[in-house]
């Protein structure tokens, strides 16, 4: 994919100043002839587009963009012309800051003119397959049931006002003035079920058989003063 960039930024060149040569290395130190130094320098960050789609992978690179020519007048025209092009061409943009002395020292070359090209390299990025629905929607409607029951306590005295809790369900009610207490609609469960009471400052987990009659209240026995 980079090197698809590479033909991209030499077939633009040779479009914007002509039959010129078009090298992607280091900007050579003795050139001959006429041509223009297209090296990468770095790969940097690209912000993702903004498409009603998959936004598409992409990364930023940049080139260091020199010219050589028999004289410096022509070298600076070259460097004009593509500076001038590059800012006209949507997806490019430059830099014109000078390169630090440490990057032409790493190059082993005397600083020249030059400017920083950026372009983006993108990647699509197909969106996943979706398969289709190839039967009729068939809906199972799950069995419920009801939970009565009724909180007692010393003399089989109601108590009143009682948190009962299923905590599987995170469902909770509260016993009325004769210590009954319902939930409705809850999923059959074979087997026992777990309840937690709170009432008188206490609380006590407790398993009920599921009645056969969901209207058939469960006594539960509750003793606010057991140790």
């Amino acid at each position: 994919m980079l090197d698809q960039a590479d033909e991209t930024l030499s077939s633009w060149i040779g479009h914007v100043i002509g039959n010129v040569a078009v090298s992607l290395a280091a900007p050579p130190d003795a050139p001959t002839g006429e041509g223009v130094s297209a090296f990468l320098l770095a790969l940097a960050n690209c912000p993702p587009l903004r498409t009603a789609g998959r936004p598409p992978l992409q990364i930023m690179l940049r080139y260091l963009i020199s010219t050589w020519a028999a004289t410096p007048q022509r070298a600076h025209q070259l460097l004009g012309d593509l500076a001038f092009a590059a800012m006209q061409t949507a997806d490019y943009t430059i830099d014109l800051d000078p390169l630090p002395p440490e990057t032409w020292l790493a190059l082993r070359l005397a600083p020249r003119p030059a400017f920083v090209l950026s372009m983006p390299v993108r990647q699509e990025r197909p969106l996943p397959k979706v398969e289709y629905v190839r039967s009729p929607l068939s809906v199972q409607p799950e069995p419920m049931t009801t939970l009565a029951g009724q909180i007692v306590g010393p003399g089989n005295l109601a108590i009143p006002g009682a948190r009962v809790e299923i905590p599987s369900l995170n469902l909770a009610a509260y016993s009325d003035a004769n210590g009954l207490f319902r939930f409705l609609g809850l999923p059959v469960q074979a087997g026992k079920r777990n309840l937690r009471v709170l009432a008188k400052g206490r609380q006590f987990d407790i398993s009920v058989d599921s009645p056969a009659d969901s209207d058939k209240p469960v006594v539960i026995q509750f003793d606010p003063f057991a140790a």
